[in-house]
Order: C-alpha cells, then sequence, then structure tokens
C-alpha cells in the first residue's frame, strides 16, 4: 500500500511540474509574440521578463522605466512617446496629489493640500490590484481650465496609492487645456513621466492600476486615443516599497492641480463618473470594490468647491467647481 501512494503521489508532483512548466512556456511563448524582433537581446529580456507578469490583456504596448531611468518597450516606436522633464503640456503633472504622503505604517492619508482641490477614495492597506472605468470629460460644458495669477489650473483624473514604506504613486490621465485631450502619465514620488499616444476628451476608459511584482507599479488604460483608434497601453515603473501580494492603500483621485493655490479662478471640471470599480490583489483574485475596503473619503477644501455624486464606494461622479 505505501509503494501505491509513493507511486500516486509523485505522479502527482511530476504531473503538476509538468502542468506548470507548460504554463510557463506558453506565458513565454505569447509574450515573444508581442515583443517586435528588431529588439537587441538584453531589450528582450528586460521586456519580455516585466510583460511576463502583466495580466495578458495588458501586453499590447509596453513602456517600462527603470530605477535607474532606462526605458524600454515591446515596440521601438513607443520610446518616442516617453517624456521625461516637463514639457509645457506636462508641467503640471508636478502638481499631482504627491506631495500627500503615509507613514511607513501606512497610516490614513492627510486631507490636506498646497496644490488644489481633490476628491479621493482610498482603500485600507490590504490590496495591489484595482480596475475602474472613468468619464474623460470634454468640452467647455464639461471643463474649462484658467491660469489666474501663475495658478495654472489642470485637470487629472487618476488611480495610484502608497506602498508599505510609503513611497507615492499617481497615476492616471492629465488634461491639455490647449488641445483638449488627455496623456497617460505616472508619477512616482514626485517624478513625473508622460507617455504618448494622448486620448480623446468626452470618453468613458478603463484605468487599471496594480503591482504586478514587488517593486513595481503598472498602469494599463484602454480608450479611444486622438487617431479614433481603441488602444492599449501599459506603462511600468520601479516603485519601491510597493508588494504584488497586497498591503498597498490604493486611491481613486480627481483633481484639479495648482501650482499656486487658488479657489476662486473660475475653473471647473465636471462628470467624472467612477463606476464598475473591482480591487483585490491580482486579476484574478478581486471583487467589487465595496464599503468594508475602503479606508476613507476626502473631499478639499470643502463640498462648496467639490460636488460628489455618491452612489457607492465603488461609484460616484465627481464636480469640482472653483467660483
Amino acid at each position: 500500500m505505501f509503494e501505491n501512494t509513493r507511486g500516486l503521489l509523485m505522479g502527482m508532483l511530476v504531473a503538476s511540474v509538468t502542468g506548470s512548466t507548460a504554463l510557463a512556456k506558453e506565458t513565454e511563448d505569447t509574450v515573444a509574440a508581442q515583443i517586435d524582433p528588431r529588439l537587441n537581446a538584453w531589450e528582450h529580456a528586460t521586456i519580455a521578463q516585466v510583460m511576463s507578469n502583466l495580466d495578458p490583456e495588458d501586453r499590447e504596448n509596453v513602456i517600462y522605466v527603470d530605477e535607474h531611468g532606462g526605458v524600454f518597450t515591446n515596440k521601438p516606436e513607443l520610446k518616442q512617446g516617453v517624456v521625461f522633464s516637463p514639457a509645457p503640456d506636462v508641467a503640471a503633472s508636478k502638481r499631482f496629489e504627491a506631495g500627500t504622503s503615509v507613514s511607513k505604517a501606512l497610516a490614513a492619508p492627510s486631507c490636506t493640500s498646497t496644490t488644489g482641490p481633490y476628491r479621493r477614495v482610498y482603500s485600507n492597506a490590504s490590496y495591489s490590484w484595482l480596475s475602474t472605468y472613468v468619464h474623460l470629460p470634454g468640452t467647455t460644458a464639461e471643463i474649462k481650465e484658467y491660469n489666474v495669477n501663475g495658478s495654472g489650473d489642470t485637470a487629472y483624473v487618476y488611480s495610484g496609492g502608497w506602498g508599505a514604506n510609503g513611497d507615492v504613486v499617481d497615476a492616471g490621465f492629465q488634461h491639455s487645456p490647449t488641445y483638449d485631450n488627455w496623456s497617460a502619465i505616472i508619477t512616482v514620488n514626485g517624478n513625473p513621466l508622460s507617455y504618448s499616444p494622448r486620448f480623446l476628451s468626452n470618453q468613458d476608459v478603463n484605468l487599471k492600476f496594480y503591482v504586478p511584482s514587488n517593486g513595481q507599479v503598472a498602469l494599463s488604460v484602454t480608450g479611444y486615443d486622438t487617431t479614433g483608434t481603441k488602444t492599449t497601453l501599459t506603462q511600468v515603473r520601479a516603485a519601491a516599497g510597493f508588494s504584488s501580494s497586497g498591503g498597498n492603500i490604493l486611491k481613486r483621485v480627481t483633481s484639479i492641480g495648482q501650482s499656486v493655490q487658488g479657489m476662486y479662478t473660475g475653473s471647473y471640471v465636471k462628470n467624472v463618473h467612477w463606476y464598475n470599480s473591482y480591487i483585490g490583489t491580482s486579476s484574478t483574485s478581486n471583487h467589487a470594490w465595496l464599503a468594508a475596503d475602503t479606508g476613507g473619503y476626502c473631499s478639499y477644501p470643502d463640498s462648496t468647491k467639490v460636488q460628489v455624486n455618491f452612489v457607492n464606494a465603488g461609484e460616484e461622479t465627481d464636480n469640482i467647481v472653483l467660483n
């Protein structure tokens, strides 16, 4: 009987290892098929490793920036869309919420600001993956940004969060007052990077933010770019302290970023509808974002400037009106 049991266990072990090997080989082959053959061996190996940790639907257009500022992409042309230093239309990226930090113990973030008004919904410290749909406003009926006394008002719609050691990530969209479209942007500890293509205003997009592996964060957005093509763009950056197994605070934010804070500039952003919000630790372990998942809410400075049509913890419509 012992010999039969040992044989059965060995057979199960071999089958498990064989199955895992086959699954890894399938992932490797799938990833390799999505990498341009023009990449050299080192670039191929680096981006392949990053892509293997991403959700399969997020591997179409991938940009990875490592901790040294090295840029790797699965398609050479994607490198042309990476902007490191704040260009005129990106300068406001430093006015993200990134000044708001939390302690190493991941205490609740403060509800204050020196960089403009915002609405924030944040989770408790248990998660590493979120997906949500959000409306990107467009036309003067929904959005208008003024520059009063150097305020440089710029609208943002983004996710992100805080890692276990207090690192801050803001990841989402920045509006262009000049062109009335949106760029995907990800900021780690106040260091902004933006990417092309830009996305059309007046559409609902899918926004995902997650931790594909320890010390890395990913922003994946799906929507129509300014050519009218439906596009999935995924950006991965090094971010120390973020854990892929959970233990991070995640967030959803609507804001008007300002260089010089002022609550009477006349700027507004309306109808930012967040919905179908899911949260968890991975694409296979998540659930609808509920009150039990929520660490708190913040409307800064108050409900006269930040108006919220609240449905539940995973759905609301935000309006910020500075008059």
